[in-house]
């Protein structure tokens, strides 16, 4: 490795200890930070790390000095408060069109912006009153792909399972196959929801995504015409 990438390696692992080690209550101290770098075979002297540091303060990192003994240094700032991340959480483990599997990971991706000393508070379990958690993990990736279909003026395809007349709705019955212009996403009663312009029919069709298997974008344009322009959910 040659001196520029040792350099330029030696600052990024700096930023990174900082990003995954300190916060507004916690910090590293030179000689932590020399150590950490040894442990990662890169050899630093005081000099090279105060650079370093000034460095990541002109590419707009909130790095603090701690006058504590021995001198600490920081991240204070970071992209979600503390107070945030916990509402992201609280939000996550209320969502009922996530799977317990999905809810368990985004969990972990939110924790992960915090400072190990916060991850411990982010361990938030919160009761939802008649919540029944989607088994399905469809959800996500359909609305996803319906937001794209809208962006790309394209029909599309999918197979949708109607509730079941005998066993209420949230019993699949048969299952269809449609081929329409998606119009407008909306999320209400627990899931997610996608208007659609039925040509044949002339007509608007709403369908519950968690319902929704198969979903693609069809080669096939978009209808256009005045009624969809001014479609809207309240109407």
């Amino acid at each position: 490795m040659t001196a520029n990438s040792q350099a330029k390696l030696k600052l990024l692992r700096i930023m990174q200890m900082l990003q995954d080690e300190t916060d507004a209550t916690q910090g590293l101290s030179m000689s932590d930070i020399i150590q950490r770098l040894n442990e990662q075979g890169i050899q630093a002297e005081r000099k090279s790390v105060y650079r370093d540091l000034d460095l990541l303060r002109q590419f707009g990192l909130d790095v603090r000095t701690f006058q504590r003994n021995p001198v600490q240094y920081a991240i204070v700032k970071r992209s979600f408060s503390l107070p945030e991340l916990k509402i992201l959480v609280d939000t996550v483990q209320a969502c009922p069109f996530v799977t317990q599997r999905q809810a368990d990971a985004l969990v972990r991706t939110i924790r992960e912006m915090a400072s190990p000393s916060q991850r411990s508070q982010l361990t938030r379990p919160v009761h939802v009153s008649n919540r029944v958690r989607q088994k399905s993990e469809s959800v996500l990736g359909n609305v996803d792909l319906a937001h794209r279909a809208l962006a790309a003026k394209s029909q599309v395809t999918f197979d949708y399972a109607a509730p079941s007349p005998e066993g209420g709705a949230e019993t699949a019955g048969e299952s269809t196959s449609h081929t329409h212009t998606p119009v407008a996403i909306a999320y209400a009663e627990g899931t997610y929801h996608l208007a659609c312009w039925n040509e044949a029919d002339e007509r608007f069709d709403t369908f519950r995504m968690d319902r929704m298997e198969n979903l693609e974008i069809s080669e096939r344009p978009a209808v256009r015409s005045d009624a969809i322009r001014s479609f809207s959910f309240d109407s």
